[in-house]
């Protein structure tokens, strides 16, 4: 019985070691967070555009890649400047079958983009390459002078906890890039995704950093899309408003969060309205909400894409 005693301990502590030296070997990878991935395969090498078509889309990983891609595949429009924010692409991660889910994105729509880590996912099951997630930003016309800005971290994603069953490293990051529409018209974009285990406090605080960030680029059409994790009428939009930044969706109370298709009423139905699109010196065109159901009927993200259309100022 001693004997069996000391065995199992045995096995138990080898076991612990195993485990521990397994997280350790990931998260000690030498992985460069500021590290901007970027790609150019749009056929334009510059465009001539007055319009923007601009889109936001947390596409939950890319774990339906397909069903994203023929999706922004019919939204691209060839009389504007088509600009895309992506929130939650993976890349190598077992979820979203080991694919550079931005990469996919770009080469299949002959885009030109830019991508930025959030998390080193340590939950990936295929582990010859280590899944990771983050932002990405896409458009058909050139895009120059990327860079990420690294969020203070409002949550700590590297223990466990109630909220979660997984580790991750990394923290919420944004993405930002100048998109030449035209000879003379640049537009700052960004890609953000704020802290959903926060409050509007932290998330604010978030934001803030990208509002600082763009301050010296005030004079210019800027355009923020991405997935806030916020609901209209916090801190949060009182100082988008204080910052001189007008919200493309105020007034429309149409969820965008949280869907899901309820098949029994054959219905796809959102319960949050936590994306939004900013922007600064354009003038807003049209704005909507669509859904995340594809052709066959199945649901191709966890969120609805919103769509907001821009024309330059005179």
């Amino acid at each position: 019985m001693v004997i069996k005693k000391i065995i199992f301990l045995l096995i138990s502590a080898i076991s612990v070691f195993v485990s521990a030296f397994s997280i350790s070997v990931f998260c000690d990878e030498k992985i460069d967070l500021y590290k901007i991935e970027k790609g150019n395969y749009s056929p334009l090498n510059k465009c001539n555009f007055d319009k923007i078509n601009f889109i936001a889309y947390n596409i939950k990983f890319g774990s339906n890649l397909d069903g994203i891609i023929q999706y922004l595949k019919s939204k691209i429009r060839e009389d504007s400047a088509t600009i895309i924010a992506i929130s939650e692409a993976d890349r190598n991660h077992s979820r979203s079958k080991d694919k550079e889910v931005a990469k996919e994105i770009a080469t299949q729509l002959k885009l030109n983009y830019i991508y930025g880590i959030e998390f080193i996912e340590y939950d990936d099951e295929t582990r010859d390459k280590q899944g990771m997630s983050g932002n990405a930003l896409f458009s058909n016309c050139p895009i120059e002078n990327e860079t990420i800005i690294r969020h203070t971290d409002v949550f700590d994603w590297t223990k466990k906890s109630a909220w979660k069953d997984s580790i991750r490293g990394g923290s919420r990051s944004a993405l930002i890039g100048d998109v030449k529409i035209s000879e003379n018209e640049i537009i700052k974009s960004v890609s953000l995704h704020l802290e959903n285990r926060s409050n509007s406090e932290g998330r604010n605080l978030q934001l803030n950093e990208i509002f600082e960030k763009l301050e010296e680029y005030s004079h210019m059409p800027i355009i923020i899309g991405g997935d806030f994790n916020e609901t209209y009428g916090s801190i949060l939009f009182k100082n988008v408003e204080e910052r001189g930044y007008q919200n493309a969706f105020k007034g429309d109370n149409t969820k965008t969060g949280g869907c899901l298709l309820i098949k029994e009423l054959n219905e796809f139905k959102c319960f949050l309205k936590i994306d939004w699109i900013l922007y600064k010196n354009l003038k807003l065109e049209s704005s909507k909400v669509e859904s995340s159901v594809n052709e066959k009927g199945e649901i191709i993200s966890d969120h609805a894409p919103i769509i907001a259309n821009f024309s330059i100022l005179n």
